[in-house]
Protein backbone atom coordinates (compact mmCIF):
# COMPACT_ATOMS: atom_id res chain seq x y z
CA UNK A 1 0.00 0.00 0.00
CA UNK A 2 1.01 3.47 -1.11
CA UNK A 3 -0.50 6.83 0.13
CA UNK A 4 1.46 10.00 -0.28
CA UNK A 5 0.23 13.95 -0.44
CA UNK A 6 2.36 16.57 -1.88
CA UNK A 7 1.95 19.72 -3.42
CA UNK A 8 2.37 20.52 -7.11
CA UNK A 9 1.93 22.79 -10.14
CA UNK A 10 4.04 25.46 -8.44
CA UNK A 11 1.77 25.46 -4.95
CA UNK A 12 -1.18 25.65 -6.86
CA UNK A 13 -2.32 21.76 -6.63
CA UNK A 14 -2.23 19.27 -3.90
CA UNK A 15 -2.32 15.91 -5.10
CA UNK A 16 -3.24 12.90 -3.12
CA UNK A 17 -1.79 9.35 -4.48
CA UNK A 18 -3.10 6.28 -3.05
CA UNK A 19 -2.33 2.88 -4.07
CA UNK A 20 -2.85 -0.88 -2.99
CA UNK A 21 -5.21 -1.57 0.13
CA UNK A 22 -4.95 1.40 2.25
CA UNK A 23 -5.84 1.62 5.31
CA UNK A 24 -8.51 4.30 6.89
CA UNK A 25 -6.47 5.14 10.21
CA UNK A 26 -3.68 6.39 7.28
CA UNK A 27 -5.93 8.29 5.41
CA UNK A 28 -6.76 10.89 8.52
CA UNK A 29 -3.12 10.65 9.44
CA UNK A 30 -2.30 12.28 6.08
CA UNK A 31 -4.89 15.00 6.50
CA UNK A 32 -3.81 15.83 9.87
CA UNK A 33 -0.81 16.23 8.66
CA UNK A 34 -1.98 18.91 6.29
CA UNK A 35 -3.63 20.51 9.00
CA UNK A 36 -1.04 20.54 11.67
CA UNK A 37 2.13 20.96 9.28
CA UNK A 38 1.39 22.84 5.88
CA UNK A 39 -1.91 24.96 6.74
CA UNK A 40 -0.47 28.20 4.98
CA UNK A 41 1.05 26.55 1.89
CA UNK A 42 -2.24 24.48 1.62
CA UNK A 43 -4.05 28.17 1.70
CA UNK A 44 -2.79 29.28 -1.58
CA UNK A 45 -3.79 26.00 -3.22
CA UNK A 46 -6.55 26.00 -6.12
CA UNK A 47 -6.99 22.38 -6.30
CA UNK A 48 -6.89 19.22 -5.20
CA UNK A 49 -6.45 16.12 -7.09
CA UNK A 50 -7.05 12.28 -5.70
CA UNK A 51 -5.56 9.85 -7.88
CA UNK A 52 -7.43 6.62 -6.69
CA UNK A 53 -7.05 4.82 -9.86
CA UNK A 54 -4.57 2.33 -8.33
CA UNK A 55 -6.76 1.73 -5.41
CA UNK A 56 -7.36 -1.77 -4.55
CA UNK A 57 -9.20 -1.49 -1.55
CA UNK A 58 -9.49 1.24 0.92
CA UNK A 59 -10.23 0.26 4.92
CA UNK A 60 -12.19 3.37 5.84
CA UNK A 61 -14.62 3.20 8.30
CA UNK A 62 -17.52 5.57 9.11
CA UNK A 63 -15.38 6.62 11.48
CA UNK A 64 -12.54 7.52 9.31
CA UNK A 65 -14.86 9.47 6.34
CA UNK A 66 -16.00 11.39 9.60
CA UNK A 67 -12.98 12.41 10.82
CA UNK A 68 -11.37 13.82 7.05
CA UNK A 69 -14.59 15.53 7.08
CA UNK A 70 -14.01 17.22 10.75
CA UNK A 71 -10.11 17.67 9.64
CA UNK A 72 -11.38 19.17 6.03
CA UNK A 73 -13.40 21.98 7.65
CA UNK A 74 -10.62 23.21 9.24
CA UNK A 75 -8.80 23.11 5.73
CA UNK A 76 -11.90 25.21 4.34
CA UNK A 77 -11.13 27.99 6.89
CA UNK A 78 -8.37 28.43 5.11
CA UNK A 79 -9.20 27.71 1.58
CA UNK A 80 -12.64 28.13 1.10
CA UNK A 81 -12.61 28.28 -2.68
CA UNK A 82 -10.51 25.21 -3.35
CA UNK A 83 -12.07 22.87 -6.24
CA UNK A 84 -11.52 19.01 -5.05
CA UNK A 85 -11.38 16.13 -7.63
CA UNK A 86 -11.01 12.24 -7.41
CA UNK A 87 -10.44 9.74 -9.98
CA UNK A 88 -11.94 6.60 -8.58
CA UNK A 89 -13.00 3.85 -10.86
CA UNK A 90 -13.55 1.20 -8.67
CA UNK A 91 -16.78 0.69 -7.37
CA UNK A 92 -16.34 0.11 -3.49
CA UNK A 93 -13.44 2.63 -3.45
CA UNK A 94 -15.66 4.89 -5.39
CA UNK A 95 -18.93 4.70 -3.21
CA UNK A 96 -16.50 5.58 -0.49
CA UNK A 97 -15.24 8.42 -1.60
CA UNK A 98 -18.93 9.72 -2.30
CA UNK A 99 -19.40 9.10 1.51
CA UNK A 100 -16.62 11.43 2.00
CA UNK A 101 -18.03 13.68 -0.53
CA UNK A 102 -21.80 13.81 1.67
CA UNK A 103 -20.02 14.73 4.33
CA UNK A 104 -17.57 17.51 2.54
CA UNK A 105 -20.31 19.32 1.66
CA UNK A 106 -20.75 21.38 4.54
CA UNK A 107 -17.18 22.80 3.63
CA UNK A 108 -18.08 24.63 0.28
CA UNK A 109 -15.49 23.25 -1.47
CA UNK A 110 -16.72 22.30 -4.96
CA UNK A 111 -16.12 18.36 -5.22
CA UNK A 112 -16.07 15.91 -8.08
CA UNK A 113 -15.99 12.21 -8.08
CA UNK A 114 -15.36 10.77 -11.19
CA UNK A 115 -14.59 6.90 -12.78
CA UNK A 116 -13.65 8.60 -16.16
CA UNK A 117 -10.38 10.77 -16.07
CA UNK A 118 -11.31 13.00 -19.10
CA UNK A 119 -14.49 13.71 -16.78
CA UNK A 120 -12.71 14.54 -14.37
CA UNK A 121 -10.15 16.93 -16.71
CA UNK A 122 -13.67 18.75 -17.36
CA UNK A 123 -14.24 19.16 -14.41
CA UNK A 124 -11.24 21.04 -13.35
CA UNK A 125 -11.28 22.88 -16.77
CA UNK A 126 -14.67 24.29 -16.08
CA UNK A 127 -13.73 24.96 -12.69
CA UNK A 128 -10.62 26.42 -12.73
CA UNK A 129 -11.07 27.83 -16.38
CA UNK A 130 -7.35 26.01 -17.25
CA UNK A 131 -6.73 22.65 -17.83
CA UNK A 132 -4.44 20.65 -14.32
CA UNK A 133 -1.83 18.29 -15.01
CA UNK A 134 -3.30 15.31 -12.98
CA UNK A 135 0.39 13.16 -13.06
CA UNK A 136 3.45 15.28 -13.11
CA UNK A 137 4.04 19.01 -12.03
CA UNK A 138 4.13 21.96 -14.20
CA UNK A 139 7.31 23.29 -12.81
CA UNK A 140 9.81 21.02 -11.07
CA UNK A 141 9.62 18.16 -8.90
CA UNK A 142 6.25 18.03 -6.40
CA UNK A 143 7.08 18.86 -2.37
CA UNK A 144 6.43 15.67 -0.60
CA UNK A 145 4.66 16.96 2.32
CA UNK A 146 3.28 13.37 3.39
CA UNK A 147 4.04 9.94 2.06
CA UNK A 148 4.04 6.41 4.11
CA UNK A 149 4.07 2.99 1.90
CA UNK A 150 4.07 -0.88 4.14
CA UNK A 151 4.13 -4.65 2.43
CA UNK A 152 1.67 -5.64 4.97
CA UNK A 153 -2.07 -4.29 5.42
CA UNK A 154 -4.80 -6.49 6.25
Amino acid sequence: MYLAIEFVDAGRGVRLIARGKVPGTLIVEAHRTIAAEHLEAFARARYWFANHSALEGVLLEHSHARSVATIDERLCAANPGLVVGSLVPGDLEFGMVRTWQALADQTGWRVGTFRDEQKLRTFFQECLGRGVDLYGPADGPPAVIYEDSSIAVT
